[in-house]
């Protein structure tokens, strides 16, 4: 997390809010946040003689990067500013204002947690983002550092509510779980956007663009990590989709079963009803579905034929396809990974890195 600093009077801080500077410094020493101040405030800390060897050396580092840890402001959307000045937290759109006092407990300062519905997804986003994030560059400086932590699915906004009590900083990232783009979100994305609304402390949620997190995956990394045909045969499905500018399709399909219209017939949401309409008539015209049940809304073949061959939306990857995914991330050098981690520019998923790269920003560890 990047932590701008502002401490107007530092002869007259308070034993809670030396021990706040001294906490946030250290938290850079060790490689868990960003702490930046003006110049003139760290040139003044240096001869803040209540500040422990490696805090100072912290400072130090922080004023040979000067030019490039002051510039950060400006890259970065979001940030916390802690204020010796500030007795009671600020919560506005585009800010974070915190006391200093609060930071003499140390744990407060601990690395940023990625929460997610489960700890493939939070893999997952934690190994693209930097990869992805428009914060590239920042990375030859700088690194990340999480913590993941499985939401467990529908318990998502629960463990969500309990690190925002806990008072650490967190990252989620939820599934929209849509039928369509202009679909409803549902439970466990509406349960976090709540408690992020009631939240008091610096938490950020990020809920995807599309349906699952499968939806984002590109299919070259679906093919080299798993060796089953079906995974194969919707990956075709999902590159023909995007070649032919079918993008909405390709996010908000089923891809884990698979998608056919008879399951679409089934959607009560009006908004996803309206939207299939239109994206089916498109469908129709790269032959791949029956014109009669577009325009009849409703199956016009034998179910059981209909659910196997025709009117095919998309096949699925399999239920398993994360977690072979992730396994095989594990197992790969980056080097040859990284390659296929090809996705267009307006992609959720580099939306997502941005989030995440600014929320678990970190300095590298300083060596004693």
């Amino acid at each position: 997390m990047l932590i701008k600093l502002e401490l107007n009077n530092i002869d007259e801080l308070t034993d809670e809010e030396t021990a706040g500077v001294e906490n946030l410094f250290l938290s850079c020493a060790e490689g868990t946040h960003v702490a930046i101040a003006d110049r003139n405030t760290l040139k003044a800390l240096l001869n803040f003689t209540h500040l422990s060897s490696r805090a100072l050396g912290s400072i130090r580092n922080m004023l040979s990067k000067f030019s490039f840890i002051a510039n950060l402001e400006k890259e970065i959307s979001f940030y916390v500013q802690i204020s010796s000045d500030t007795a009671d937290p600020e919560f506005t759109e585009d800010l974070w204002k915190l006391p200093l006092s609060w930071f003499s407990d140390s744990q407060l300062c601990t690395r940023t947690i990625l929460l997610a519905e489960n700890l493939n997804d939070a893999f997952f986003y934690a190994f693209s983002s930097p990869v992805l994030s428009r914060h590239a560059d920042l990375l030859k400086e700088l690194t990340v550092n999480y913590e993941l932590v499985n939401g467990g699915g529908d318990t998502t906004a629960d463990v969500l509510a309990h690190v925002a009590d806990e008072k650490r900083f967190t990252i989620c990232v939820t599934d929209s779980d849509q039928y369509s783009p202009g679909a409803s979100e549902k439970r466990t994305a509406r349960r976090c956007r709540a408690v992020i609304r009631a939240c008091r402390w610096p938490c950020d949620l990020a809920v995807i663009n599309a349906r699952t997190v499968e939806n984002l995956i590109p299919p070259a990394m679906v093919r080299a990590s798993t060796n089953s045909p079906h995974a194969h045969r919707a990956a075709n499905d999902v590159e023909y989709l995007l070649a032919n500018d079918l993008l909405p399709v390709a996010r908000f399909s089923d891809l884990k079963s698979g998608l056919h219209l008879s399951k679409i017939f089934s959607y009560t949401d009006q908004n996803a009803i309206a939207d299939w309409k239109l994206l089916g008539e498109r469908l129709v015209g790269h032959g791949q579905l029956d014109e009669r049940c577009i325009e009849q809304w409703s199956c016009q073949h034998d179910r059981h034929n209909c659910d196997q061959n025709c009117c095919r939306i998309v096949a699925g990857y399999g239920v398993r396809t994360l977690s072979n995914l992730v396994a095989w991330l594990k197992a790969e050098p980056s080097a040859g990974i990284v390659p296929l981690l090809e996705v267009p520019t307006e992609s959720p998923l580099r939306t997502v890195a941005d989030r995440v790269v600014e929320l678990c920003l970190a300095m590298k560890i300083q060596r004693v």
